[in-house]
């Protein structure tokens, strides 16, 4: 008798959902979907709403197998995210858990899920920032290196320019600082390959 109340329940869910769906009330006489209910079945509004819901979001099986917990319970967990329905199924009692408890159960497991989505957003931004303080590092090793090198490049031309100059005008050795430029240049590429 039981399997049959719960899948009469079920039936009657789907019946009231496909009756509004379908827009049935009008054959019947009725001018709206809630004329109808009221009047025909005898229930107010939200009533014939909570029935829909379980309709459109729990399986046939699924009120079935827990059909015995009563429709205020079987509504708020047709309301509970997938994730959530499963928990509870899982871990709770639920034809002792009162209909209080269960809303509380459920409002903490959505308030643990939304304070992990925010730790993981968290987690997300702080590594972004953590990748661009590092391609922002990159790249200013890159601008210090470019600009060595140009050094590096001003102090060769000009090591040649003195060069080609007659003996008599004393030459420069720029041969220590361009040495060392180059020797910095390529500590600073080394510290750009580790990063």
């Amino acid at each position: 008798y039981g399997e049959v109340i719960y899948q009469s329940l079920y039936g009657m869910c789907t019946a009231i959902k496909q009756m509004r769906d379908s827009k049935l009330y009008k054959a019947l006489g009725y001018d709206t979907f809630e004329a109808y209910t009221e009047e025909k079945l005898g229930m107010k509004r939200a009533q014939a709403y909570t029935y829909i819901a379980i309709a459109d979001r729990l399986s046939d099986d699924f009120v079935q197998s827990t059909g015995q917990i009563g429709i205020q319970k079987l509504y708020l967990l047709a309301m509970a995210s997938e994730e959530t329905r499963t928990e509870l199924t899982q871990t709770v009692d639920l034809e002792s858990t009162t209909v209080r408890e269960l809303r509380e159960q459920i409002a903490a497991l959505q308030s643990a899920k939304e304070s992990a989505e925010a730790d993981a957003a968290q987690a997300r931004d702080a590594v972004r920032e953590v990748e661009e303080a590092k391609e922002r590092n990159r790249l200013t090793l890159r601008g210090i290196i470019d600009k060595k090198v140009e050094l590096v490049h001003q102090l060769e031309a000009k090591v040649r320019e003195l060069e080609s100059k007659p003996q008599d005008v004393a030459v420069v050795d720029h041969t220590e600082e361009i040495d060392a430029l180059k020797a910095e240049i390529e500590s600073l590429r080394q510290q750009l390959a580790e990063k």
